[in-house]
């Protein structure tokens, strides 16, 4: 569900369900969980992850907490985790793929993993060679959809 800031205090989901939000902070993602029990989760970090250590240990510390510590059956949450996209960025593209990689192997068994270097390209990257132009985001965002939907399917 998307949700937007609802004001200080907590955070209001399209359903109209709110979440309280402690000194501004964003809630728990494990919070999140408990008081929602959504049937689907998606999953897109961004791509600073890429230059960050203990990838496959976050990536997977994540990925059990979106399935409730099980792996993936049909009584789990359904969990899609995109993984990082094209950057340009030398810094960044020196780990990508190793990136991409490791936190493939994080979600294994636990979400469905969306390889987003597939499925975007060098033009999409903005000037700073890390964030999306307007038209790349939406791209990628369509391309992904329609492999959660054929997915699903």
């Amino acid at each position: 569900e998307d949700f937007d800031q609802a004001g200080m205090g907590k955070v209001r989901f399209e359903d109209g369900k709110e979440f309280p939000i402690s000194d501004g902070i964003v809630p728990k993602f494990e919070d999140l969980l408990n008081q929602f029990e959504p049937d689907i989760i998606v999953s897109s970090l961004g791509t600073n992850m890429i230059n960050t250590g203990n990838r496959v240990e976050n990536t997977y510390n994540l990925a059990t907490q979106a399935t409730n510590d099980e792996m993936y059956d049909d009584n789990t949450p359904k969990c899609y985790w995109i993984g990082p996209a094209v950057v340009t960025d030398k810094d960044f593209t020196k780990n990508l793929d190793e990136a991409v990689a490791e936190i493939k192997e994080g979600t294994e068994g636990y979400c469905y993993f969306i390889d987003a270097t597939e499925h975007s390209e060098e033009s999409y990257i903005g000037s700073d060679g890390i964030h999306f132009t307007n038209s790349g985001g939406i791209s990628l965002a369509n391309d992904v959809f329609d492999i959660m939907i054929n997915e699903i399917e």
